[in-house]
């Protein structure tokens, strides 16, 4: 099954037009470098990750670049020294380390002490490791497991994410055993395998949920369904965090002429709250926020809809949630949130009225009021709230906004 990334754009006007400059490439999000074997090498790994960031909804400028020689080492990378050299020499985000399955599975002692080694000179040059589970080349269950073990103990270890591709291709090799997922020698992956673990790394490093990949970028040989199937089953391999809630697990409920339930599937990680929002179908209105659940809640109505009316509905995830009392007396309470890139923090009043000062600026806000503050360049947002009567107000991290624009809406239609 022939599997290759079609490419995202058309050049042809720069053959008719020699002496037009091409305009200069974005800077990066995210510059990752991958460290590993064949198995990182075989059919351009890193620049399919690329190229798949570049072909999602998400504004992700991802730069990578690889040395993978093919029987390389964790062990080699760290002696022959051209490895580490890269790792200095590059103003790296991520290093991705892949050890061979064979060491791995056969001498997991010397995979931690050179994955230790590794790791911690990735720290030391600024960048984050993020560990790569390659797969079992004999496809034995067992040897896949000695592997997984092994590699959760150096991730426990050097206190870094491991990515579990082989935990993946296990997955896949179990529900499609007809799709080839490794060539006749049992390391080389085909363009389906590669493809499999580009989708489950994006979603390590770009808190990317697969299904959320434009499919028809996928794969020239796979029909929409099969490539479909691949962004499901990836999914399962992420991050909680990087899984988009809707429209994946919401579905229709109950329908009536003034009523719309809604339901949605229970993730393996329960969020803080959830936020359903919703617009006319015709797009001519943003969203609206319409309710704001406990993370517990998996079904929600809208009874304010009109006969006859198609409605657009999405639901997504609050990561994090707390309130907190702002005193009568006037004395500042200080809020300090944490936040990734990609988070955004919300302060809302729920009771009373309060004076929040964040930076050089100051506002009043009332009960029902909230304020939405992108993540600073140092990470913690830090604002102070004071209150001449007591007051109840909400602190909660919420997902970029181009992370919720890029959940496609459920549209119902009410009967007349």
């Amino acid at each position: 099954m022939p599997f290759s990334l079609l490419p995202s754009l058309l050049l042809a006007w720069a053959a008719q037009e020699p002496e037009v400059l091409e305009p200069p490439r974005p800077e990066p999000d995210l510059r990752v470098l991958f460290l590993g074997d064949v198995a990182t090498a075989a059919n351009g790994l890193p620049k399919m990750v690329a190229a798949l960031a570049a072909s999602s909804r998400l504004p992700w400028v991802i730069e990578t670049e690889a040395r993978a020689p093919e029987d390389a080492t964790l062990e080699r990378h760290w002696v022959a020294g051209r490895s580490t050299e890269l790792i200095r020499s590059g103003d790296w985000d991520v290093v991705v380390l892949q050890e061979s399955a064979r060491v791995a599975a056969g001498n997991p002692v010397l995979m931690l002490r050179n994955g230790r080694l590794l790791a911690a000179e990735v720290r030391r040059c600024g960048a984050r490791p993020l560990l790569f589970l390659p797969w079992a080349p004999s496809g034995n269950p067992e040897e896949l497991e000695r592997m997984e073990e092994a590699c959760r103990g150096l991730a426990e270890v050097v206190g870094a994410p491991l990515a579990p591709i082989g935990s993946a291709w296990r997955a896949l090799a179990e529900a499609r055993p007809d799709w080839p997922l490794r060539r006749v020698d049992g390391r080389r992956p085909t363009r389906l395998g590669s493809y499999l673990a580009a989708c489950v790394l994006l979603g390590w490093l770009a808190d990317l949920d697969p299904r959320a990949l434009d499919e028809s970028l996928a794969a020239e040989e796979l029909s929409p369904d099969e490539v479909r199937f691949l962004h499901e089953l990836a999914a399962r391999f992420v991050p909680p965090e990087a899984l988009l809630p809707s429209p994946f697990g919401l579905h229709v409920d109950r329908v009536a002429r003034t009523r719309v339930g809604l339901r949605w599937d229970r993730p393996d990680s329960r969020p803080a709250a959830w936020r359903v929002e919703s617009r006319a179908a015709d797009g001519e209105e943003p969203f609206r926020e319409a309710a704001r659940l406990k993370g517990s809640a998996i079904r929600w109505a809208d009874t304010e809809v009109r006969p006859g009316a198609a409605r657009a509905y999405r639901v997504w995830a609050v990561t994090a949630a707390r309130r907190l009392t702002v005193p009568a007396d006037g004395r500042p309470v200080a809020i300090e949130q944490a936040l990734a890139p990609d988070q955004r923090c919300e302060i809302s009043v729920l009771e009373g009225r309060i004076r929040l000062q964040q930076g050089e600026g100051e506002e009043e806000l009332a009960a029902g009021d909230g304020r939405i503050f992108s993540a600073p360049a140092g990470g913690v947002l830090r604002a102070v709230a004071r209150a001449a009567a007591k007051a109840r107000i909400e602190v909660s991290v919420l997902p970029a906004a181009a992370r919720v624009e890029a959940i496609p809406p459920l549209v119902v239609r009410t009967p007349d």
